[in-house]
């Protein structure tokens, strides 16, 4: 395992478990404490074991370029991961300051996702780039829809703070995170077809 992905998970594995451990009342007014560690560890654990499901051994056909599939996935899960748990930390409170970090991730991370996973498909699957964008695409708003659920279920049910994290009031932010979602997500399809060889060996090569 490369050095980002080993950094990231110890990261996420040792905030996980402080979050855990330590008195409630020794952390920030806004931290869902106890929902932040479990969250935390569980993201070390995403970023570890997602990839390995799409990975080949290596003496299967064009492996090579499979397992850089998973390479590319393991990337996306850490950048989506490490910005949402920055932000749960206490990036989202910048919006004191007039940085809307919250709605920030809300474009960034559809974009980087819909991008690099119409990469890793058309790798991994051998499917058309072309067919890849609009697998990715649709993928992006799936999860987006069922973010944006589970926040407002997790709010009214488990007394979180999910939904309006970071915002400064109780408006519904569904509708607006869904729309900036989706501007993110048809910004990485177009990127991913306007380039799709320059993003594959710029990507690959950096990585």
């Amino acid at each position: 395992m490369k050095r980002l992905p080993l950094i990231s998970i110890f990261t996420l594995l040792v905030a996980g478990i402080l979050l855990n451990i330590l008195p409630i009342s020794w952390l920030p007014y806004f931290y869902d404490v106890r929902y932040l560690g479990w969250s935390m560890i569980l993201g070390a654990l995403t970023i570890y074991l997602l990839p390995a499901f799409i990975r080949v051994p290596v003496n299967s056909p064009d492996a090579a370029k499979k397992n850089r599939a998973a390479e590319l996935l393991q990337f996306l899960l850490i950048i989506a991961l490490m910005a949402n748990a920055l932000g749960s930390l206490g990036l989202y409170e910048l919006y004191q300051y007039g940085v809307p970090y919250s709605y920030i991730l809300h474009v960034i991370i559809p974009l980087i996702s819909a991008l690099l996973l119409s990469i890793v498909i058309n790798l991994r699957f051998k499917i058309r780039i072309l067919y890849a964008t609009i697998i990715a695409f649709c993928l992006v708003i799936i999860c987006s829809i069922a973010w944006e659920v589970f926040e407002n279920y997790s709010d009214n049910v488990w007394g979180t703070h999910l939904a309006v994290l970071g915002l400064g009031n109780t408006n519904n932010t569904t509708a607006v995170n869904l729309i900036q979602d989706t501007i993110g997500a048809l910004i990485g399809v177009v990127i991913a077809l306007l380039c799709p060889k320059f993003n594959k060996n710029f990507l690959i090569k950096i990585l």
